[in-house]
C-alpha cells in the first residue's frame, strides 16, 4: 500500500489546454491504482488563478492543489525555495515533474528523503524557444541565442543527470532517440509515457455517438467528415487544414469539415477568407468530457505540422484522441508518431 506523498510540480500552468488530458486524467488513473497515496499539485503560475473554479475541476481526484505566483525575475530560483520549504516537513516523498523547468527545480531540491523523481518530457523547450524567435533584429537575435543556450543547459542538467532514483518519461520513441543523441541520456532511465493515452472506445459506442452528433449538428448521414480538433495557434497549421479541405471539397461534394476549437471567431474568419460554403462546415466549442462524442461524428482527423524537430518528436494529444475513436489520420509526415503509431 503506497502511502508516500506524490508531489506533482507544474511550470506550464493549470490553464494549459492539455491540463485535463495530460495531467488530471493520468492522475485519476493513478488514484485508482494507489487509493491511499496522498497527491498534491504544486503549480507556479504567471497569472492569477481562479482557485474555486480549479477546485471544481479536480474535486473528483481528492488531491490538494497549491498555486504559487512566480516572479518575472529569477523564477527558477524562487520555485526552488518554495518547493524546498514545502518539502521541509515531509519525511518521505515522490516527485513528478512536468517538463524540464519543473524537472530542474525538483533535481535541485530533492534530498535523501526523495524516493523517486519522474520527469515527463512533453517537448523540447530550447528548440521551441528558438523556433518561435527567428525573425528579429541582430541585437534581439543575440539575446534569443543566449536564452536558447541557457534553456539547453537546463535541459542538459535534467536529461544527463545520473541519479539512481530518476526516471525520464519520453513522449515518443523519436523523443527518446533525440535525448540519447543530444544529451547522452542513459537509455535505462528512459521509459515511454503511456499514462495519458486514452482507451480505445468500442465501435458500437462510436457508431451510436456518430449518429447522435450528426443529427444534432445537421451533418448529412452520407457525408465524409473531416475533423480538426485544436486551436488557431500558428504551430497547429489551421491554414493548411482549411486549404486541404477546400481541395478535397473540389474532388468530393459530399465532404464536410467539423472543427472543435476554443478559437471560434478566429477560425471562422479564416474559413471565410477561403470562401468555404457555410453548409460545408461546423465550428463548435465542447467540454473536454464530451470531446470523444463529437470526434465520433467524423471519418478522418487532420493533423498538420511544420517540418521541425519539435514536431517530429512530439505526440500530439489530438492524435491520441483521433485514434481512440478509430479515425483515419490525415497528416503531412512531420510527426514521427503519426507515421508509426508509436
Amino acid at each position: 500500500m503506497n502511502r508516500i506523498p506524490l508531489i506533482v510540480v507544474l511550470f506550464d500552468s493549470v490553464t494549459n489546454s492539455v491540463f485535463q488530458s495530460q495531467v488530471l486524467q493520468p492522475l485519476l488513473k493513478h488514484r485508482k491504482e494507489n487509493p491511499y497515496q496522498p497527491i498534491m499539485i504544486l503549480s507556479f503560475e504567471k497569472q492569477k488563478i481562479d482557485i474555486d473554479k480549479l477546485q471544481k475541476i479536480i474535486s473528483n481526484l481528492a488531491v490538494k492543489i497549491i498555486i504559487k505566483k512566480r516572479p518575472f525575475f529569477f523564477p527558477l530560483w524562487f520555485a526552488q525555495k518554495v518547493l524546498r520549504d514545502f518539502l521541509h516537513m515531509i519525511p518521505e516523498y515522490q516527485l513528478l515533474a512536468r517538463g524540464p523547468y519543473a524537472g530542474y527545480i525538483c533535481l535541485k531540491v530533492a534530498d535523501t528523503r526523495c524516493e523517486k523523481i519522474t520527469i515527463q518530457v512533453r517537448g523540447l523547450v530550447a528548440q521551441e524557444y528558438r523556433f518561435t524567435h527567428q525573425k528579429n533584429s541582430f541585437l534581439l537575435q543575440l539575446i534569443h541565442f543566449l536564452r536558447f543556450k541557457r534553456l539547453q543547459k537546463v535541459e542538459h542538467y535534467c536529461f544527463a543527470y545520473t541519479k539512481s532514483n530518476l526516471e525520464i518519461q519520453a513522449v515518443s520513441p523519436a523523443m527518446k532517440e533525440y535525448l540519447v543523441k543530444t544529451y547522452r541520456t542513459d537509455q535505462k532511465k528512459i521509459t515511454l509515457a503511456t499514462h495519458d493515452i486514452p482507451q480505445k472506445i468500442q465501435p458500437a459506442q462510436v457508431a451510436q455517438w456518430k449518429k447522435e452528433i450528426r443529427e444534432l449538428l445537421y451533418i448529412p448521414e452520407d457525408a465524409y467528415v473531416y475533423c480538426y480538433n485544436g486551436s488557431a495557434k500558428p504551430w497547429q497549421c489551421i491554414d493548411k487544414v482549411i486549404a486541404y479541405f477546400k481541395a478535397e471539397m473540389a474532388k468530393n461534394e459530399e465532404c464536410f469539415l467539423l472543427i472543435l476549437t476554443q478559437d471560434y471567431t478566429m477560425i471562422k474568419d479564416m474559413i471565410a477568407q477561403h470562401m468555404i460554403p457555410e453548409n460545408k462546415y461546423t465550428i463548435i466549442t465542447v467540454e473536454h468530457n464530451d470531446i470523444y462524442k463529437y470526434l465520433s461524428a467524423a471519418d478522418a482527423g487532420i493533423l498538420f505540422r511544420d517540418e521541425h524537430i519539435i514536431n517530429w518528436v512530439s505526440r500530439p494529444t489530438k492524435l491520441l484522441e483521433y485514434q481512440s475513436v478509430g479515425l483515419k489520420i490525415i497528416h503531412n509526415k512531420t510527426v514521427a508518431y503519426a507515421q508509426t503509431g508509436s
